[in-house]
């Protein structure tokens, strides 16, 4: 479930976090689930 909690951060806050994760390196989920995985 998500919770939106309004007026956390500012436009600018959430732009920079948008920005790093989008450049981020991110591993398969599978590789982290444990027994979920298979």
């Amino acid at each position: 479930m998500l919770l939106t909690i309004p007026q956390v951060l500012t436009p600018e806050q959430v732009a920079h976090c948008r920005d790093r994760l989008a450049t981020a390196a991110w591993a398969d989920g599978r590789a982290t689930a444990g027994y979920q995985s298979g």
